[in-house]
């Protein structure tokens, strides 16, 4: 899960719209199109009207998590938009270990 909130400032805002338009031109990162193309990978994002946004990265498996963590394409992104916004978060989720009965 990736989240993070839109600065309030608005020259970072501003850049931030422009580094976001530039990357839906592009589209996603190559490993990332491919690992979406096998079904090995499923995003979905969402706002609220606070400016905070959340995006969801399900993975089929641990290897297509690498593929994409490894991504210097990816990882580039993620530079590129972390001083442009606010309390960015990377939070990696497995399931749940269930509680051991008695």
């Amino acid at each position: 899960m990736l989240e993070w909130n839109n600065a309030k400032d608005e020259s970072r805002y501003k850049k931030y719209g422009e580094v976001s338009r530039g990357y839906g031109e592009k589209g996603p990162p190559e490993t990332m199109k491919k690992l979406m193309d096998e079904g090995l990978l499923k995003m979905k994002g969402w706002a609220d009207s606070t400016g905070r946004i959340i995006y969801w990265f399900e993975f089929e498996n641990m290897e297509a998590f690498g593929k994409m963590w490894a991504d210097q394409e990816f990882q580039s992104k993620l530079l590129r938009y972390n001083p442009l916004v606010d309390n960015m978060r990377v939070s990696i989720l497995r399931p749940s270990v269930p509680v051991p009965e008695d």
